[in-house]
């Protein structure tokens, strides 16, 4: 009883977080309607044998898997929430294992309990609200840049392996530590797996991740380029496979229709969901805690992994800003679903840089109380964001 016990109080917070994703799953797929639900309807046309698995086919593989290749909601629905709420406890976990790997005192453990309030706060870090979008049209999500979704089933699958993923890319940077085959075998792996669930993130990852590479070059031989660039080779075949399958083929096609890809208007994706004057208030109340780090701490500037991060997500809007998708799938914004990893990565990668100083004794100033500030009014804003999802039963 007593190692039960024990157990429970060490795990609290990650069996709190199943328990509350499987009641919001299971409320959403009742209640709300999402691309849960468009996603298992997909589910019942590739089982029935009217369309083919889709190129980015690794969700729809794990429901079936989980539901015993059923087609009734009796299954597919527990398998669902079943997966994403373990996906969502994934992510918890990988993001407090990288918080905690940048606490350096001799007895973290010590610290336990407030690393698990950050990470659970940095969890519901979501974009401030401006009046217009908020009392008028309605929204919290559309025309947002967001660290987290709740309502896109293969976005919350990929969380935990793009996390992963940036985090090992990370440790391939460091010139400190010997490069072994596991660790290179460890991020090809991953490459692939984000690739199988969602390809958004690879979008950035893979240029971005080229060019820390060629800067880190310098007095190294073309070999140690070589090896490391071999997982971005990797993913962009593949990408390239997608396009191909997706575009050319329309290989397991949602949408039914031609689509294409084509160079857009500056952010007219967003400007499907709000205005388009209303846009650059909507982005800076995103990134308030971002834009407040940078302005108030320059160092943070230097410290790689929120460079890294930063690097990512700029190019995340680049991409979302100019490129768009043709056809029955203009209006989707399916080249806005790289931003919402990259935004939570740059969240992570911020608390990451503040954790230490706010752990350790000194003394709080004007400009630490205003990163904390902003930090807990992007957590308030994620709080808010769920009560809204349940009581308006709508994601927007």
């Amino acid at each position: 009883m007593n190692f039960l016990k024990r157990n429970f109080y060490r795990y609290f917070d990650f069996i709190f977080l199943f328990v509350f994703s499987v009641l919001l799953f299971t409320y959403l797929l009742k209640y709300v309607a999402t691309d849960i639900q468009a996603h298992l309807l997909f589910v019942e046309r590739i089982n029935a044998g009217i369309t083919a698995y889709p190129a980015n086919f690794l969700f729809y593989v794990l429901i079936n898997v989980l539901s015993g290749f059923s087609s009734n909601a009796l299954f597919t629905y527990p398998a669902v929430v079943l997966l994403l709420s373990l996906a969502v406890v994934f992510k918890y976990g990988i993001s407090k294992k990288i918080l905690k790997s940048f606490v350096k005192v001799n007895n973290v453990s010590s610290l336990g309990l407030k690393i698990t309030l950050i990470t659970l706060a940095l969890f519901f870090c979501f974009a401030i609200p401006e009046p217009v979008s908020f009392v008028f049209l309605k929204k919290m999500y559309l025309g947002k840049i967001v660290p987290h979704v709740w309502h896109n089933s293969t976005s919350i699958l990929l969380f935990p392996f793009a996390i992963l993923l940036f985090w090992k890319q990370l440790e391939l940077f460091s010139s400190e530590k010997p490069l072994t085959f596991k660790k290179m075998a460890v991020v090809v792996l991953l490459v692939l797996i984000n690739i199988a669930i969602k390809p958004s993130f690879l979008f950035c990852y893979l240029p971005v991740t080229f060019l820390f590479l060629v800067w880190e070059f310098k007095g190294k031989n073309i070999k140690w380029l070589t090896v490391r660039l071999l997982p971005l080779f990797v993913g962009g075949a593949l990408i390239l496979l997608q396009y191909y399958l997706i575009y050319q083929l329309g290989q397991g096609s949602i949408q039914g229709g031609e689509s294409g890809v084509a160079l857009s208007a500056p952010f007219k994706t967003y400007s499907f969901f709000i205005p388009y004057w209303l846009i650059p208030f909507s982005f800076i109340l995103s990134f308030a805690l971002p834009i407040g780090a940078i302005v108030l701490y320059r160092e943070i500037l230097k410290f790689k992994p929120f460079l890294y991060a930063l690097m990512l997500m700029i190019m995340g809007l680049l991409i979302s800003g100019f490129i768009m998708e043709t056809g029955p799938r203009a209006a989707h914004g399916n080249f806005t679903w790289q931003n919402i990893i990259c935004c939570y990565l740059v969240f992570l990668s911020i608390v990451a840089f503040f954790t230490p100083k706010f752990l350790s004794d000194f003394s709080w100033k004007r400009k630490e109380l205003i990163i904390l500030g902003l930090f807990l009014v992007h957590v308030f804003s994620g709080v808010l964001y769920v009560f809204k999802l349940i009581l308006l039963n709508s994601y927007t």
